[in-house]
């Protein structure tokens, strides 16, 4: 899945502002993409038995509620183009993402965009990662600090998405009291105690910051430590209580069918041509 996340990840070439370093040139020069979904206008799933997934509903912008209530995002565009070659039906159901989790480890929804951890493994079977986020440290412009490895945060005080794992090393880190952690429901909140100096630093994926940063006058004054502090993957999952193995192996053959097809990769150059707009 590395792949994917270098599609993205171009070389880097400063534009606007010096907040943001993705190299967009290529990407905003590209055409639509027209996708199966698209292209069936909505008669693609007739007839296919339902399956539900939850997700985020202030993930933006990959996976949100917007204004009128509707479902958008990367990935539920995704799970979509896996359900349609998985011979499933995908009913989308977003709730605050630690309800979310919650919810699904009861029961037989799905729930997508999950990061993987030791403590997720005890509850959930994992699909194929089906994309790569590139998670950053930010802080103050004039108020950064060495950062190498994790035990580089200790004593900091972190901005922290509200339901949120990083991995099993940062959680961890924070389970041993490493850091201090604050958590916010939303990305405009982390950036905001971030400015007003209640976090030393806040961590969130590159996209998802620049589409604050274009934004919101508080995400303008932070930028990016240079070492990303982690590539974390991002997978399907279903609770182990209800028996979905079978369903885990279709949707990893229709990302496999995706993957050969590079389905996805002119899909997630559409997706941050609009989230910056």
């Amino acid at each position: 899945m590395k792949y994917l996340a270098l599609i993205i990840f171009l070389p880097f070439v400063a534009i606007s502002q010096d907040y943001v370093d993705i190299d967009l040139s290529d990407i905003l020069e590209e055409k639509k993409t027209t996708t199966i979904i698209d292209k069936t206008k909505g008669e693609a799933f007739k007839g296919l038995p339902e399956v539900i997934f939850l997700m985020d509903e202030d993930y933006p912008p990959y996976m949100y509620v917007d204004k009128e209530k509707k479902i958008r995002g990367l990935y539920p565009s995704m799970i979509k183009e896996i359900s349609f070659r998985a011979g499933i039906k995908p009913k989308f159901e977003a709730l605050r993402w630690d309800k979310a989790v919650e919810e699904a480890k009861k029961g037989n929804k799905g729930l997508i965009g999950v990061y993987k951890s030791k403590m997720r493994e005890n509850f959930f079977e994992f699909s194929e990662p089906f994309y790569d986020e590139i998670m950053r440290i930010y802080v103050l412009k004039g108020k950064g600090f060495p950062y190498e490895q994790i035990s580089d945060l200790r004593f900091k005080t972190i901005g922290w998405k509200k339901g949120f794992s990083y991995g099993s090393r940062m959680d961890k880190a924070r389970k041993l009291n490493y850091f201090k952690v604050i958590e916010k429901k939303s990305l405009e909140e982390l950036f905001d105690d971030l400015a007003a100096g209640k976090t030393n630093c806040l961590v969130i994926d590159e996209i998802s910051a620049l589409r604050v940063q274009l934004k919101h006058k508080s995400a303008q004054k932070a930028k990016h430590l240079e070492l990303p502090l982690a590539e974390i993957p991002v997978y399907v999952v279903f609770s182990k209580h209800s028996k979905q193995k079978k369903m885990i192996e279709k949707v990893n053959k229709a990302l496999l069918e995706l993957q050969l097809e590079q389905g996805f990769s002119k899909m997630i150059n559409s997706f941050i041509r609009d989230a910056i707009h």
